[in-house]
């Protein structure tokens, strides 16, 4: 009998390993409880008309800076954000980032790993990166445009009018990863691309036990 959700992270949790069964052969019960409030498991996700895709970039300089980009929408105009957008369809999450940085800071990230996935609800997902600046030229507001008004690095963003404070846990989560050297960190993670016709999704923890 297979186990509930619940009782394998319990099991995770005191370190106990579990088989995986990677055979994704699921009845039609189980499938409409990993789809959520009774999603079919006809449902194909298609970038932009079935499921949102979203990547942000929070990068942080070697004064412990984040860069920013104000808004140039009409409905946020003028707020600030981190560098983020929709993917297109048929555009990888590693294209679609740097593309975003690309056209919102003028600059070129080289990402380097995922530091979050975030799922708000069953069809929208966002992808938090961090990563190297290696070249471009900070946008000024001789440069705004569609995209953005202008870039630039801040040590404080409270000093900023921001858009959304959504963001503020994830820069925390960038600067801990960048700059807090003394705590442990999970290795650098990066997307591949594997085309499939549902969205599977496996639950993964990862735990050090401290020296005694």
């Amino acid at each position: 009998m297979s186990l509930t959700i619940e009782k394998q992270i319990e099991l995770l949790l005191d370190g106990h390993p579990l088989e995986i069964d990677d055979t994704h052969e699921t009845n039609h019960a189980v499938q409409n409880e990993i789809g959520g409030k009774g999603t079919p498991s006809s449902y194909i996700p298609i970038c932009q008309k079935t499921v949102t895709y979203i990547v942000a970039a929070v990068v942080i300089n070697n004064q412990g800076e984040v860069l920013m980009m104000q808004e140039a929408k009409a409905t946020c105009n003028g707020k600030w954000y981190l560098p983020a957008g929709r993917v297109e369809p048929n555009e990888n999450l590693l294209d679609a980032i740097k593309r975003e940085v690309l056209e919102e800071t003028g600059l070129i990230l080289k990402p380097e790993t995922l530091i979050l996935v975030e799922c708000a609800t069953d069809s929208w997902f966002r992808f938090v990166f961090t990563g190297k600046i290696t070249g471009g030229k900070l946008k000024t507001l001789e440069e705004a445009n569609e995209e953005s008004l202008q870039a630039c690095w801040m040590n404080n963003i409270n000093d900023l009018s921001l858009r959304s404070n959504d963001i503020i846990p994830l820069i925390e989560r960038g600067k801990t990863y960048v700059m807090n050297k003394d705590v442990s960190q999970h290795p650098h993670l990066m997307p591949i691309s594997t085309p499939l016709s549902k969205l599977l999704l496996r639950l993964s923890i990862t735990s050090k036990k401290r020296a005694t």
